[in-house]
């Protein structure tokens, strides 16, 4: 989902992310590993990122992707 103020950002919602059911204990949000694994998931394909992990009011977790400047300009120049 588009971020609708900004061009460069993105989330992704999930409303029981599968890390979460099984670190039961833990005093922060699992679904940060998560955020790490997509952030470089996307720098191997040479869309630098930064990814972080949020809660939101419904309880639901969100990933905000917010992609670096050259990631813009390159699809600027290709479209």
């Amino acid at each position: 989902q588009k971020v609708q103020d900004s061009d460069d950002e993105f989330m992704i919602v999930e409303k029981e992310p599968l890390v979460n059911a099984f670190i039961s204990s833990a005093p922060v949000n699992c679904a940060a590993f998560v955020a790490g694994v997509v952030r470089g998931v996307l720098e191997a394909a040479q869309f630098p990122a930064e990814v972080s992990a949020h809660d939101n009011e419904e309880g639901a977790t969100v990933l905000l992707i917010k992609f670096a400047p050259e990631v813009l300009e390159r699809e600027k120049r290709q479209a």
